[in-house]
Formats: structure tokens, sequence, C-alpha cells
């Protein structure tokens, strides 16, 4: 797909190593997550990376394999709104912020992912998100990241990076 080539140049470009560093810790984080399909297993990642248990939706629960695949599409959907928002191109904007979190080979993926959503969490957009929905900040919320919607999910939001909330309803 020539969008997300686009998005990948301008990653690279914004911080060298990003999109290997975005591979590895999103292929790392899915494989861990899938090597279990326990609850307990699920539930000990989730802390780790500071997500909010009790407010996953539960298509998520189905499986971890699901749950990993919504958070991997997650990241694909961070890096396209990301990348629209890198301009002017500074060591301020998000998407550099983001690159050089992922590729960070002195932390584990699991913790770049961790960071990474903490980083996400500081933004407008979530906190906005958040603050609609009367969620919590104390954790990382997969609820702002869903369209609203009875049968919404991460991975039906728009990909280019305007999916969630009342926009992803839209689309």
């Amino acid at each position: 797909n020539a969008y997300f080539d686009q998005i990948t140049k301008v990653a690279e470009a914004a911080y060298p190593g990003c999109t290997q560093g975005s591979v590895e810790t999103m292929k790392s984080v899915y494989e861990r997550l899938v090597s279990n399909e326990s609850v307990r297993h699920l539930k000990k990642v989730v802390n780790e990376l500071d997500i909010c248990f009790d407010t996953i939706p539960q298509y998520m629960l189905q499986s971890n394999e699901i749950f990993a695949s919504e958070l991997n599409q997650l990241i694909v959907q961070l890096h396209a709104d990301y990348n629209m928002e890198y301009y002017p191109p500074t060591p301020q904007r998000t998407l550099y912020q983001a690159c050089k979190i992922v590729a960070n080979k002195h932390h584990s993926p699991t913790q770049r992912l961790a960071r990474l959503l903490q980083l996400v969490a500081t933004t407008n957009d979530y906190r906005e998100a958040a603050l609609d929905r009367n969620l919590s900040l104390s954790c990382f919320d997969l609820q702002t990241q869903i369209p609203f919607g009875p049968n919404a999910t991460i991975s039906a939001a728009d990909w280019t990076g305007a999916g969630y909330g009342l926009d992803g309803e839209r689309w």
C-alpha cells in the first residue's frame, strides 16, 4: 500500500531505526501474548503495559490472539495519525517521540510499548476521548481508541489515523 509505504519513509526519516523498532516491538509483544491463552497471562502482560484491564472491550478478551491483533492495529493507526501531524518536522512532534521510544534497544519490547502508550496518554486526543467517555486517566484505556457504536472495534476504525470516537463512527 503506497500510503503506508510513505508513512514508513517519513517515520524512518524522522528517527532512524523507527521502522525496525516498531516491527520488533510489536512482533515480540504479539508473540508473547499468543504464547499462552490463559487470562492470567493476558492480565500479566496488560498490567506490564499499564492498560486498564477492566475496560478492555469484551470482543478483545475472546482470545489473546484477538487482543494482540487489535493492539497491533492500534499501533498502525497511531503511526498514521502521528505522521499526519508531523509538520513542521521537529523533535517535539509525537511521531519523533514515538519513534525514539520504539527504537530504544535499552528497553524490552514490552517496556517500549508501555512507554509508547504512556506517550499516547499525554496527547490531547487521548485526554478528550477519555473525558468524553468518563474514563480513568490512571491507566491506558483502550476504549479511547474505539469508535462509538454497538459493534465498534479498533480494527474497524479508520486506518489513516482518524478513527475513534465520533470520527470513527462517521467512517
